[in-house]
């Protein structure tokens, strides 16, 4: 608007209808209705078009939960991986609007869903343009490495203790050695226990109220842990591993890419039980090969890591950009 005033254009009320909302009716019983919300000459009109068919088809009595909707509108139905990013932040929505997405509102839920989704999406929190983008930057390569950490952590343990002891220093070696003696389990074993030790504690705690759900969490952590090793259960270093594996796993922002991640470490951690450092690698080849070719909505998963030949790989991916920059950001973005 600045522009034009500076032109000496007049500003008409055209330059503040281009946000559109299409209203769709699903469910034969309920009749929900469902708004689709786009930026006009920003949102690319095949990928509105898209959407709005795919609600269209959805042929269901009622949508009581947000799965009966979420699972209509992905293309791998039977995939791990987020395909759709719910939110309750006004200002995320906004954002990726602006930037060429398209929201999906329900009436009577208070998410909201974006679309399209990739994964360089559920690695970024909303409160990181709030702050300097030299802190962002640092605190969004830690979430990068911090996933890597998570997800290959309790494998890369089994594999080097379990087929490739060479590769430990003779120092780090005796001290694993000296912390394993009289326990009975293999360390495979270990780390599958205290991986199912930490999801019960965490779905315990979730499910109990707040204070006793912290309780829990201490007590599981401290005491029983302590107990385990003590009594020879598991070993110190296992304890240390998963966790640590656990905590980086709270870093990422986006819980249905954090439960993705989890199903996917003890994947792994069957791949390096089996077959060490290779089954892992194989393991994470064939994950990376089934992202490459996943699309939300036509768009590449892993776009920009694999898309536009990496060109906009630090376009506030990697990295944060700044907000004089944020333009590129809202190009690249566009769909």
């Amino acid at each position: 608007l600045k522009r034009l005033r500076k032109k000496k254009k007049t500003v008409t009320a055209e330059h503040f209808n281009k946000l559109k909302i299409l209203d769709e009716t699903i469910g034969t019983e309920t009749k929900t209705i469902v708004s689709v919300l786009y930026m006009d000459g920003t949102a690319n009109p095949d990928l509105v078009k898209d959407v709005v068919e795919r609600i269209k088809s959805i042929d269901i009595p009622a949508v009581i939960s947000i799965t009966d909707f979420e699972e209509h509108m992905v293309e791998r139905k039977y995939s791990i991986f987020p395909q759709l990013i719910s939110t309750e932040k006004p200002d995320k929505v906004a954002a990726n609007i602006i930037e060429g997405k398209v929201a999906v509102v329900i009436d009577g839920f208070p998410m909201v869903y974006v679309m399209p989704a990739v994964f360089a999406m559920f690695m970024q929190a909303p409160e990181e343009y709030n702050i300097n983008y030299f802190v962002s930057s640092f605190i969004r390569l830690i979430r990068y490495i911090s996933t890597f950490l998570t997800l290959t952590l309790p494998g890369l343990y089994i594999s080097v203790i379990t087929f490739h002891q060479e590769m430990l220093p003779t120092t780090l070696a005796k001290s694993i050695i000296a912390s394993k003696q009289d326990v009975p389990l293999p360390a495979y074993l270990e780390i599958i226990i205290m991986l199912f030790a930490f999801e019960i504690l965490l779905e315990a705690g979730n499910r109990m109220p707040k204070t006793a759900g912290q309780t829990v969490s201490i007590v599981g952590a401290l005491i029983v842990g302590e107990a385990a090793v003590n009594a020879k259960f598991v070993s110190p270093a296992v304890v240390v591993i998963v966790a640590a594996s656990a905590i980086c796993g709270f870093v990422i922002p986006s819980p249905d890419m954090a439960n993705s991640v989890r199903l996917g470490r003890m994947f792994l951690v069957i791949c390096a039980s089996i077959a060490g450092l290779y089954g892992m690698s194989l393991a994470l080849i064939t994950a990376i090969y089934y992202l490459s070719g996943m699309t939300s909505f036509k768009t590449s998963y892993l776009k920009p890591f694999a898309d536009n030949g990496g060109k906009a790989l630090l376009a506030d991916t990697l990295i944060r950009t700044p907000s004089t920059k944020r333009k590129d950001k809202m190009v690249r973005w566009k769909v």
